[in-house]
């Protein structure tokens, strides 16, 4: 590990203030940012998407609960393996403890993937997750939304939807790939430190987790 450099106190405090300065215009740049997203205009999503559950098919408009917001995140999996990719596990990973904050807050998380509901259910027994996850295997719902440019290709991705008064479905906005770090805890968190883009580049430290033990270390 190698060391910064070392400067007394007073220095220290004026690199501080010009590091506040860049981190309070960042903050208003976000602030901006998500107001813009609460502002995307909405689609209505006319065609039917059926998902398969361990209670049955339910329809998008079932996925939301008694909630009127909806946030799905595409799950990138291998059938071949039967398990999610690095990525998406990792990021899956955090649901758990966030559900019931979403839920005070009208809003309700789930899940999708192509995979048959079975291999769905066995790797999440295995992650010990307990937030719905449906299969999409036998609908165009990844394709749809960003999260497969192919048949063959999957890609974690998040979209989000609401649910008007009479019932409609809305898509309001999707999120690729490359911007889901954002809303990974442990990077968050990561971000506070000296070190954090050497962990950046070498994903190895994955694998001390018991739970993600044997996934790759591809980021």
């Amino acid at each position: 590990m190698h060391r910064q450099k070392i400067v007394a106190q007073d220095e220290w405090l004026q690199a501080r203030k010009k590091l506040q300065t860049m981190e309070h215009q960042l903050q208003q740049h976000q602030q901006q940012i998500a107001e813009a997203r609460a502002h995307m205009p909405w689609v209505k999503v006319d065609k039917i998407y059926e998902f398969h559950s361990p209670t049955g098919i339910k329809q998008l408009s079932e996925l939301f609960d008694d909630k009127s917001q909806l946030i799905i995140f595409h799950v990138a999996f291998n059938s071949a393996k039967r398990t999610g990719s690095p990525h998406s596990a990792f990021i899956a990973d955090h649901f758990n403890n966030t559900i019931s904050y979403l839920a005070q807050n009208d809003i309700a998380l789930a899940a999708t993937s192509r995979a048959p509901i079975d291999k769905i259910k066995q790797y999440e027994k295995k992650m010990g997750w307990s937030f719905n996850w449906y299969s999409s295997s036998h609908n165009t719902f990844e394709l749809d939304f960003y999260s497969s440019h192919d048949k063959d290709e999957e890609l974690p991705c998040l979209s989000v939807f609401c649910k008007a008064d009479d019932g409609h479905v809305y898509h309001c906005y999707s999120c690729p790939q490359t911007m889901l770090e954002n809303m990974n805890t442990v990077f968050q968190l990561m971000d506070f430190t000296p070190h954090a883009t050497d962990h950046y580049h070498d994903m190895s430290w994955l694998k001390t987790s018991k739970k993600l033990n044997g996934l790759s270390s591809q980021h």
